[in-house]
């Protein structure tokens, strides 16, 4: 793409050494190249950091645009998304979990979707992936952000910050609660629409919803 978007993948990293790899893998591999990718590392007690410094080298076209931003101590997965946003440079960011991963066209899917329709949230379906099987989730398709706002207030649409592609700048009055380690999503996810002027979204799932990490 010509003058393509600059697009922030950002991903609170804490204590996640069995799900990290992939995670990271699924990032470096997409088939979108102007995008910038940030870790945020909240103390990890395992060997999380360690094995996405060691992926990093494995991409070296990615290497410069790989950043690994470490607080001094444990503030919580609301506060490592906060981290992630302040140092973003991108015109559009997007959430990752480190247990999760993205479809290898995810980013394009998405930059195409919003080059497209000129909105400033794309939202996807979502698999939700099990030991044993995976699960289609189908979102509702909202045709305006005031509907899109009824779906989230009334909790029937996905309330997860991840997997969609933000309009960074819809974030100039908006943070998570620090310390609001659950639930911290709904607390932003209406500011963040009610700052919207459109929204689309694709009929394709592109994010892989972990649910066996009994940790998470």
């Amino acid at each position: 793409m010509i003058n393509s978007p600059k697009v922030s993948l950002l991903v609170p990293v804490y204590n996640v050494e069995k799900y990290i790899g992939k995670c990271v893998h699924s990032l470096f591999k997409q088939s979108y190249n102007n995008i910038e990718f940030i870790f945020v590392e909240d103390c990890s007690q395992d060997n999380s950091i360690s094995i996405v410094r060691d992926i990093i080298q494995q991409y070296p076209f990615r290497k410069k645009n790989a950043y690994i931003l470490s607080h001094e101590r444990n503030r919580g997965v609301a506060a490592a998304r906060n981290t992630a946003i302040e140092h973003a440079s991108g015109d559009y960011i997007m959430y990752v979990d480190s247990d999760d991963y993205i479809d290898t066209n995810a980013v394009t899917l998405l930059v195409q979707k919003l080059e497209e329709t000129e909105a400033d949230i794309v939202l996807s379906d979502t698999y939700y992936v099990y030991e044993n099987r995976v699960v289609l989730k189908r979102e509702p398709s909202p045709e305006s952000i005031q509907k899109y706002m009824e779906l989230i207030l009334k909790r029937q649409t996905s309330l997860c910050m991840w997997g969609k592609l933000i309009k960074k700048d819809l974030f100039y009055d908006v943070r998570f609660e620090e310390k609001m380690d659950f639930g911290e999503d709904y607390s932003v996810l209406p500011c963040l629409a009610y700052n919207a002027k459109k929204i689309a979204k694709i009929n394709t799932a592109l994010y892989y919803y972990i649910q066996f990490n009994i940790n998470s």
